[in-house]
């Protein structure tokens, strides 16, 4: 069945015929892998992103964040739900060293995993993708302690974080940003 959200036909042929995927395999860091591994975890993707994120994409737009009465963050449950659902995938850690738990897939195929994820729900995709992008950064350039106390959580799926935003004029409403032309 034709998928709703990205053309699995599309991704296939951009995949296969034009970037031709499977050629990374030859690779010592990919060699464990083939086609079908990558087309195992893009299968995940698509399901999370359809069955999981699509559903609750609407009811994250209208229910932001809150700050609750304690300090707290509090956000729909259907959002721990979707997170808890992602984290057992093991999505997040794919691109990663196996001594980090990584599955040491390309990275291109995770971006595929990606587009069907943010195509489910941005606003849950969110939270997993700018965490992913601090681990990335800390095993890049941190100390192996900080990549212990830091990176490792995120990889694990443990943690998840978000990125605060600011600007003069607007505070953290970045859509209320005006720019003048002179």
């Amino acid at each position: 069945p034709a998928n709703r959200l990205i053309s699995r036909r599309d991704v296939d042929f951009l995949l296969d015929e034009w970037l031709d995927v499977t050629e990374l395999t030859r690779r010592s860091r990919y060699a464990d892998h083939d086609r079908e591994t990558f087309g195992s975890l893009i299968d995940t993707a698509e399901q999370i992103g359809t069955e999981v994120f699509a559903p609750i994409n609407r009811l994250l737009d209208e229910q932001e964040p809150q700050l609750g009465v304690n300090g707290e963050v509090v956000l729909p449950g259907e959002l721990s739900e979707a997170l808890r659902r992602f984290q057992e995938s093991g999505l997040i850690a794919s691109t990663f060293d196996e001594e980090l738990g990584g599955g040491r897939l390309p990275y291109v195929v995770r971006a595929v995993c990606g587009a069907y994820l943010a195509a489910g729900s941005m606003s849950a995709y969110a939270y997993p993708f700018l965490s992913e992008a601090n681990a990335n950064l800390i095993v890049t350039h941190g100390t192996p302690e900080q990549i212990a106390s830091y990176a490792v959580p995120i990889i694990e799926g443990r943690w998840f974080g978000t990125m605060c935003l600011s600007e003069v004029q607007a505070g953290s409403s970045l859509g209320d940003i005006t720019t003048v032309a002179e």
